[in-house]
């Protein structure tokens, strides 16, 4: 997923001016959101298992959501929730992309 999104990141092989490869991009990106949505899932379930065992040590859950904001977990469940809306607003900016070829490839025919 990572190495599709810094493919067109960095333009590689003039990506963006590629049709062709942008749709194909496209299919890809479209396809990685269920694998993301599953990690982001299961990063969920894993930060609850480790919030409930960490509230059985403290008073609170005000003391409990500030100390998981440390863990690992809380890391790994934010890196999967930003890792879904990259990959839904590369597509948007993608599609734009692909819009803006149309248009331009019209113009010079």
């Amino acid at each position: 997923m990572t190495t599709l999104l810094q493919k067109i990141q960095t333009n590689e092989a003039g990506c963006l001016d590629n049709p062709s490869l942008l749709s194909e991009y496209l299919v890809l990106l479209a396809s990685n959101i269920g694998e993301a949505d599953k990690l982001k899932v299961l990063a969920e379930v894993e930060y609850a298992k480790k919030w409930s065992e960490t509230r059985k040590s403290l008073e609170s859950d005000k003391a409990t959501d500030m100390a998981m904001k440390l863990s690992s977990e809380y890391i790994e469940l934010r890196s999967k929730e930003s890792l879904v809306k990259v990959l839904l607003e590369t597509i948007r900016a993608v599609k734009h992309r692909m819009k803006f070829l149309a248009v331009e490839y019209q113009q010079l025919t």
